[in-house]
């Protein structure tokens, strides 16, 4: 969150041509690149975008605009199709979990204010959770409502939903994975006590994960 938005856009070699464009000064070359941009639908390529919408020329910040209004409506479509099928279908479970994805792709992208962000965030929780229902044993649900539950400042409910996942039979990849999550929500809480004690738990285990078991090495020595 603390890098400059120019070592966020560098980071990807993809959207390096595009970076160098937008920072150029051809106006031409850069409404092309801002209608390619609007086709990638990654943080970066937004983050470009709205970089773009501050270029002196008006060509460039219109095409700017108008990609990101492009990205917005190509996602709010997809979820529309989505629930006309969960209307339809109402028991074709994959049609609930593409909707989440859909709604926290929207969220994750920054392509809305934060209301709206939360309002997606809660029916993409409402996916999930009835993803659970029916499948109870599926971790990987486990870890979708997880990011939402922080994503909302739910704290305590992320600490019930860990304990829920944690009576599964769980490999230690996916320990490392909720316990990170359950470390995060006691960091919110201001219990460090707690965050130390999970990271120190974390370290033992074998997760392969590199950003979890470095900033468990971290926190367990603070």
């Amino acid at each position: 969150k603390d890098l400059d938005y120019n070592d966020q856009l560098l980071s990807s070699a993809q959207l390096q041509p595009y970076v160098d464009i937008i920072q150029g000064k051809d106006t031409d070359t850069k409404v092309n690149a801002c209608i390619m941009l609007s086709k990638f639908q990654t943080v970066n390529s937004i983050k470009l975008l709205r970089l773009a919408l501050q270029d002196e020329e008006y060509e460039v910040r219109y095409m700017a605009n108008n990609a990101l209004g492009k990205l917005e409506q190509d996602l709010l479509s997809r979820v529309d199709i989505l629930s006309e099928n969960i209307e339809k279908f109402p028991n074709q479970l994959r049609n609930y979990l593409k909707r989440a994805h859909s709604y926290t792709s929207i969220v994750w992208l920054n392509l809305l204010d934060k209301s709206l962000s939360n309002l997606f965030l809660e029916k993409a929780l409402a996916d999930f959770r009835h993803l659970l229902m029916k499948q109870p044993d599926n971790f990987s649900l486990y870890t979708s409502i997880a990011n939402c539950y922080l994503k909302l400042g739910l704290q305590e409910e992320m600490l019930l939903l860990a304990t829920q996942a944690k009576k599964l039979d769980l490999e230690d990849e996916d320990i490392a994975k909720i316990s990170f999550y359950e470390a995060e929500a006691f960091y919110e809480l201001d219990q460090y006590e707690k965050v130390i004690q999970l990271c120190n738990m974390i370290n033992q285990t074998k997760t392969p994960i590199k950003l979890i078991k470095e900033r468990s090495e971290y926190w367990a020595e603070v």
